[in-house]
């Protein structure tokens, strides 16, 4: 059954963070064909850098690949002075994975994350339709 949704998703950087590394707040909006807003799901992690998600009926599939904030690339951003890919490293020590939000009612207990056995980086994803 098509929904008519516009989807999309917000994103936050909260600085510092937990242990001052930075964390990332995403936030997927849904909106019907009148831009009444239906539906809102929240995701927080560590610092990761998400490019492209996916949406399937049920969820929002989101690769999380672990970065590093870089403190010094920070400042220079916040006064135009850098680009955006100046403020973090790919964090190659830790494992990557992928997430699993359900679109619909439930609480952050029914959000899944499924680790992989080691680093990858996932930045596009092809077209998907339901």
């Amino acid at each position: 059954k098509r929904l008519d949704r516009f989807i999309m998703c917000k994103s936050k950087f909260e600085i510092p963070g937990d242990d001052n590394k930075g964390n990332t707040v995403y936030e997927f909006l849904e909106f019907d064909n009148t831009f009444r807003l239906v539906s809102s799901r929240k995701y927080r992690s560590r610092f990761m850098v998400m490019h492209d998600w996916m949406i399937t009926d049920d969820y929002y599939v989101v690769p999380k690949n672990p970065a590093k904030l870089q403190w010094e690339g920070v400042g220079k951003f916040a006064v135009g002075k850098a680009l955006g890919v100046d403020i973090f490293s790919m964090d190659k020590e830790s494992v990557s994975e992928l997430v699993f939000i359900p679109r619909h009612a439930g609480n952050g207990d029914d959000i899944l994350e499924v680790k992989a056995d080691n680093f990858f980086t996932v930045f596009h994803f092809g077209p998907f339709f339901c």
